[in-house]
């Protein structure tokens, strides 16, 4: 059980150190996985979800103003 604790112990030590190093910008390997790389994916992957989000209103605004001009147009005639 003791062994177990220290594993838990030096783990969590370990992704301590590595979150505190991604705040400062620093390249980090763990396990030959480029940590700081990671961080930069995240970042793009957030701002394509904005970007499709933004899409998605817009078309969604489109589809709403083509509606309202065809309830226009039938309420005309």
């Amino acid at each position: 059980m003791p062994e177990a604790l220290s594993t838990l112990g030096a783990v969590l030590t370990v992704f301590s150190v590595v979150q505190y190093v991604q705040q400062d910008d620093v390249d980090v390997y763990v396990n030959g996985q480029h940590v700081a790389q990671q961080e930069q994916i995240q970042r793009k992957e957030k701002t394509r979800g904005e970007q499709i989000l933004d899409d998605a209103i817009a078309r969604r605004e489109q589809i709403l103003l083509a509606n309202q001009r065809v309830i226009s147009q039938t309420q005309l005639r």
